[in-house]
């Protein structure tokens, strides 16, 4: 029975010493680490715009190659007479900034062309147009993601805007036909 007893007394030792070194170890893990520094923030530029707009026409149309507000293309029209008229407005996308730019999105203001003249439901159908960004179609599945980012201080990229009467139209109007809402906002994140 004394021995019963010892070992008793030993293991109840041995279990008070072993409490005693874990709560020991799990101060000494549990303690703060403290990592001192500095960091520097350096100023930047962000300065992303679209500059040089001109308006080239084939056929009998007339172009307006609209006005530009930082990354805005507004007042852009085009009338047709005839099919196989078309107008294409070229713009340049510029990055002068410190930061490389990603084109993120193309507003385009509104969901549709407008039309005045004689612009029968025909004729407005035989419209067609389109938007690049470089050699990139910009339309309702482009993958912005996978768009190459404008460098930063001397980036230049073109962008076309083509408007087209289609030229195997058997509908034509009786007059001019102006198509305009063509305005669009370019929308540029630090890439």
């Amino acid at each position: 029975m004394r021995g019963n007893r010892q070992i008793k007394v030993l293991m109840v030792a041995v279990l008070c010493v072993a409490v005693l070194c874990l709560s020991v170890a799990y101060a000494i893990l549990s303690s703060t680490l403290s990592i001192a520094g500095t960091g520097t923030v350096q100023a930047g530029n962000w300065h992303v715009f679209l500059s040089d707009a001109s308006a080239t026409k084939s056929g009998s149309a007339t172009c307006s190659a609209g006005t530009i507000e930082g990354t805005s293309l507004t007042g852009v029209t085009a009338t047709f007479v005839k099919p196989g008229d078309a107008c294409t407005v070229t713009v340049h996308a510029k990055n002068d900034g410190t930061f490389d730019a990603k084109l993120t999105d193309v507003d385009h203001k509104a969901d549709a062309l407008s039309f005045s003249g004689a612009a029968s439901d025909t004729v407005k159908n035989q419209i067609t147009y389109e938007v690049k960004y470089g050699s990139t179609v910009i339309n309702n599945s482009t993958d912005f993601s996978k768009i190459a980012a404008l460098s930063k201080g001397t980036g230049d990229v073109v962008i076309t805007l083509t408007i087209t009467f289609n030229s195997a139209a058997t509908a034509v109007p009786s007059s001019a036909v102006t198509i305009g809402n063509l305005n669009r906002d370019f929308i540029f994140q630090p890439a």
